[in-house]
């Protein structure tokens, strides 16, 4: 299964999971590249991000509660229930605490807003921007150049060589294309 992040892209082969993503980040009319996309989280599973750079950061530091190595190590181990029941709701709780923050009712407008491609159990789940998660059984994509990815995976490309064939094509995918095993 494959993995594109805006640019994570997700693949699983032998029960792994490989991601790959750009490095641009846009902001109005200026690019910026260097940016970590997706973070290890308690060394257990990824996540990438797709949209707003504060999104990305609360989601990457909210406080989530560890997996038992034992139930993760599982073939019965259900990652979809654990993202719906820990992940998710310490995701809302970050970005919930993040909007109290913001000193008046125009800066809530623009609330901190993305997409998530998690690794989690030699798996891949979305998290949209609802919060909503769902499981995928092939390879998928998130962010701006996510038709561009899906068909260059659809056509047999690596996650790497998908991200690198969005950021040619998309003009908000760029920079230093990486990719993660999980």
């Amino acid at each position: 299964k494959y993995g594109f992040i805006e640019s994570p892209y997700r693949k699983v082969i032998n029960g792994k999971v490989k991601i790959a993503w750009d490095s641009q980040a846009t902001a109005g009319s200026r690019a910026t590249y260097g940016i970590n996309k997706v973070v290890r989280i308690n060394d257990q599973f990824a996540v990438g991000i797709a949209g707003y750079l504060r999104y990305a950061n609360l989601v990457h530091r909210a406080s989530v509660n560890r997996i038992h190595p034992f139930d993760l190590s599982q073939p019965e181990f259900d990652g979809y229930a654990w993202l719906l029941d820990e992940a998710v709701p310490a995701w809302m709780k970050s970005v919930k605490r993040e909007l109290e923050n913001l000193p008046g009712e125009a800066e809530k407008l623009d609330a901190p807003w993305g997409q998530a491609l998690v690794a989690l159990g030699g798996k891949i789940y979305t998290v949209g921007a609802d919060f909503s998660v769902m499981p995928v059984e092939e390879f998928t994509a998130i962010g701006s150049g996510e038709s561009f990815a899906l068909a260059a995976m659809h056509l047999g490309k690596a996650p790497k060589q998908a991200v690198e064939i969005a950021a040619e094509l998309d003009l908000f995918t760029g920079g230093r294309v990486q990719e993660m095993t999980v």
